[in-house]
């Protein structure tokens, strides 16, 4: 597992992808006490600085700890401001019930939501495939399975594009958002972290023999694993390919020495079965503008239509 300074390492390489690709984008950074922050990008006309770190991390307030008070939260506004940013978006944020002591300007929305987590003692993460219908039927039909810790470079990359395409077409299929997969920073940061190879972004594949049948990605931080993207081959959507996976890799996990895996919102009805508990989140977004307070109005318009892709589709 990796040590407490190796984890540090990790965040601050985190950070520094980030950067890079935004800045070869044309996109603005904000920085704070000389550490880059937020990132700030144009919807026609309206500044919107999204948290440096989402959505590649989902806690970024863990990578820079000093927020976690409502000083810093202060001081990360007004810089903000002063870059002529109209609207912060972060999420997402721990023990959201902090968020109501916090002096937010007028018209900030938080939006909660819960990700299941299954931790405990390497034993207690195990998982049993045996009675699994759809395992056996799967298996019969198409073969033996496996598990694919994918390590090779070359096999890294063309899992995490097979991946994206699988993704993009289940959030067509099913009218989701998905707004991440439309953000080329955000896709950049995963290619970047894939062919750096650093260890951060693990992926594993359920295989059918060389068919990959379930693909996800998770990010690897000290004793947590957090799933941050799952899909798969839609010809195998019968039996349940993003289930088996979870399966595998929870096992997986434990192996290696997590103590949790963390399944991210939004919550659904398989990463409940595994879970062994639900903790609360929050997104967090801040108008500092007459035009971020309307950017703020649209965007709760536009959810009342989409849904956000479920990560384990």
């Amino acid at each position: 597992m990796p040590s407490d300074m190796n984890a540090i390492m990790s965040a601050r390489h985190l950070v520094d992808t980030m950067a890079n690709i935004a800045t070869a984008n044309g996109q603005a950074l904000v920085l704070m006490d000389g550490n880059p922050v937020l990132r700030v990008r144009k919807h026609f006309a309206i500044r919107v600085a999204i948290a440096l770190l989402d959505p590649i991390h989902p806690y970024p307030l863990r990578v820079f700890p000093d927020l976690n008070n409502a000083q810093r939260f202060q001081q990360l506004i007004e810089t903000a401001r002063q870059a002529g940013v109209d609207f912060i978006r972060m999420r997402y944020i721990e023990k959201p019930h902090l968020l109501a002591t916090l002096d937010l300007p007028s018209g900030s929305r938080w939006i909660p939501h819960t990700t299941a987590i299954c931790d405990g003692a390497a034993q207690d993460m195990q998982v049993s495939f045996s009675k699994n219908t759809k395992w056996r039927r799967l298996q019969k039909e198409h073969g033996t399975l496996s598990f694919l810790n994918g390590k090779d470079a070359d096999a890294r990359t063309v899992l995490l594009e097979k991946m994206l395409i699988w993704k993009k077409y289940w959030l067509r299929e099913n009218g989701a958002a998905g707004t991440g997969f439309r953000d080329p920073v955000h896709l950049q940061a995963l290619r970047r972290l894939v062919d750096a190879d650093t260890g951060i972004l693990r992926l594993h594949a359920l295989m059918s023999g060389e068919t990959p049948v379930a693909i996800e990605a998770c990010l690897s931080s000290k004793d947590e694993l957090f799933n941050l993207i799952t899909s798969y081959d839609p010809v195998f959507e019968k039996y349940g390919p993003g289930t088996l996976l979870s399966k595998f890799s929870i096992a997986h996990a434990a192996h290696e020495g997590y103590a949790r895996v963390d399944f991210l919102p939004p919550v659904s009805n398989h990463k409940l079965r595994f879970a062994k508990r639900k903790v609360p989140l929050a997104e967090l977004q801040i108008p500092l503008t007459i035009k971020g307070r309307s950017a703020i109005a649209a965007a709760q318009l536009r959810s009342s239509f989409l849904r956000e892709g479920d990560s384990d589709n």
